[in-house]
């Protein structure tokens, strides 16, 4: 099993997609503009989607491999148009500076380099611009360090091919959460309701599958401890 968000309880997915359009309407009637890193398959698109929907006056730019699988999409299904409207494919490197307003979505989701990278640089400086994260942040990543930071304001480093640069961070950082993992109830949900005999945790942080087994032994579930599973403890 999966333990990506093992520890977490997330709210209600519509309540998120909610937050998210309110606060990118916010910041565009404001006259700035929104960088959201995402991971490049599945997460970027649904976000360009959502806006496109219930947002439809919010010009969007799609950049990076973000913006390749988006076409990819769409060649394999016709009917999914993700470039249309206002929502089009990010003329970099003409639009970092000349794109004032409206939503960049941009890979790496984790801010670990590619274009979001480079529209950071010049969005966090901005007062009235913000920066939404939109999935899970590794413990070690910039993105998880960026949002320890924006309680307290001051200077980000940001990764950078020539090797770093750091920023002022002025704009307005936030978790907007859209995770596709299940969360502790879901996955305590998911265990119950397949009665496995023996549960592995995997693709997680130690220290939080350590908790979350816990909790699953308490459950009356067996675990195995997480590494190679040898044919003898196959199901």
């Amino acid at each position: 099993m999966e333990s990506t968000c093992c520890t977490d309880d997330h709210d209600r997915r519509d309540a998120g997609v909610d937050r998210l359009v309110r606060a990118v309407a916010e910041i565009h009637q404001g006259g700035g503009r929104v960088l959201i890193p995402a991971f490049a398959l599945g997460r970027a698109q649904e976000i360009a989607l959502i806006l496109r929907r219930l947002l439809p006056e919010v010009p969007v730019r799609v950049d990076g491999m973000a913006a390749e699988l988006a076409r990819v999409f769409e060649t394999l299904n016709p009917r999914l148009r993700i470039f249309e409207g206002a929502t089009a494919v990010a003329d970099r490197p003409a639009e970092l500076d000349s794109f004032r307003t409206g939503v960049v979505i941009s890979t790496s989701g984790m801010l670990n380099g590619g274009p979001a990278v480079q529209w950071a640089r010049r969005i966090l400086p901005e007062p009235g611009g913000a920066l939404f994260i939109s999935g899970y942040q590794d413990e070690e990543s910039p993105g998880r360090a960026l949002l320890d930071l924006a309680a307290t304001g001051g200077t980000f480093t940001l990764p950078d091919h020539d090797g770093a640069v750091t920023v002022p961070v002025h704009a307005r950082v936030e978790t907007m959460r859209l995770s596709a993992h299940a969360d502790r109830r879901g996955l305590l949900d998911i265990a119950e309701e397949v009665a496995a005999r023996e549960i592995m945790l995997v693709h997680g942080l130690p220290k939080r599958q350590r908790r979350f087994g816990e909790t699953l032994r308490v459950r009356g579930e067996r675990t195995a401890v997480t590494g190679a599973w040898s044919a003898k403890n196959a199901i």
